[in-house]
């Protein structure tokens, strides 16, 4: 008779949950950049749906939200802060971030004026890809 064909290898296990982060950053007046960073682990996967910005104190400047891959800004959204106090996004396609990439909110403050407190909030789901377990003989 014939032997029994081996089992096959048992693939990566997946976890994934909802995700969500606030980034938010204080810049000077006057030109000074500045950032705050959410980066993902090297076995995670983030796919973001929704985007908040925000701009309470209605300063002026610039706004970028960017994604970050192997120390490198891409802009995905460059705005003007006094276009908006508050702006949402939904995505039909979610924005993805792959391992070791990272979300990024990037401020340059106009000069004469107070400092620029702008925020983002971020939802959507995050994924982790888990090592399989040791094989038991």
């Amino acid at each position: 008779s014939p032997s029994p064909s081996p089992a096959p290898a048992p693939g990566p296990v997946t976890s994934m949950g909802p995700f969500d982060t606030r980034l938010e950053v204080t810049a000077p007046p006057g030109g000074s950049d500045s950032a705050q960073v959410f980066t993902l682990g090297k076995n995670q996967t983030l796919s973001i749906t929704d985007l908040v910005l925000e701009n309470p104190l209605t300063s002026r400047g610039s706004v970028r939200v960017q994604r970050v891959v192997n120390n490198t800004n891409q802009d995905l959204l460059v705005l003007r802060l006094e276009n908006f106090h508050e702006q949402e996004y939904t995505f039909s396609s979610p924005i993805v971030f792959g391992p070791n990439q990272g979300l990024r909110l990037d401020v340059l403050c106009d000069a004469n004026q107070p400092a620029c407190i702008p925020a983002l909030y971020a939802t959507g789901s995050m994924a982790t890809v888990l090592p399989p377990s040791p094989a038991h003989t």
